[in-house]
C-alpha cells in the first residue's frame, strides 16, 4: 500500500485542530474497533455522529497517561534494538483509499547494514 502523508510529524498531535478536521473525512486505526462492534468505549452509530458532529472525545487520565508514556517506551524500544532507527511519524492516508487514515505512534526503519542509514 502506498500513502501520501496529509500533515507531518509536528503537525499531526490531537492539539492540531486540521488533524481532527482531516480524521473526521475517514477511518483510523483507533476507530476499527468501533466500526466492528468490538470495543468496550465506542459503537459505529457513536463513531458517525461524532465525525458528522465534529464532536470530540474528551480527554481523560487514561489518555493523557498513554500520551506521557508514549515516548519514554518509543525511547525504550529504540535503545533495545539498536539496529532500527525510530522516527516521529505524521498523519497519512491511503493512496487508493483515502478514507483510510494513520497516525502511526512511530516509524521504524532497519538500519541498512551495507551503508549509512
Amino acid at each position: 500500500m502506498t500513502a501520501v502523508e496529509l500533515l507531518p510529524a509536528a503537525e499531526a498531535t490531537p492539539d492540531n485542530p486540521r488533524w481532527h478536521e482531516l480524521r473526521r473525512a475517514g477511518v483510523t486505526a483507533s476507530e476499527v474497533a468501533a466500526l466492528v462492534g468490538i470495543s468496550p468505549w465506542d459503537s459505529a452509530f457513536s463513531l458517525y455522529h461524532r465525525k458528522a458532529n465534529g464532536w470530540e472525545v474528551e480527554d481523560n487520565e487514561d489518555l493523557s497517561n498513554g500520551r506521557r508514556c508514549e515516548p519514554v517506551i518509543a525511547e525504550w524500544w529504540a535503545d533495545t534494538h539498536p539496529d532500527a532507527v525510530v522516527c516521529p511519524a505524521g498523519l497519512y492516508a491511503s493512496q487508493a483509499r483515502p478514507w483510510q487514515l494513520a497516525t502511526p505512534d512511530r516509524l521504524v526503519h532497519m538500519a541498512c547494514p551495507c551503508c549509512d542509514g
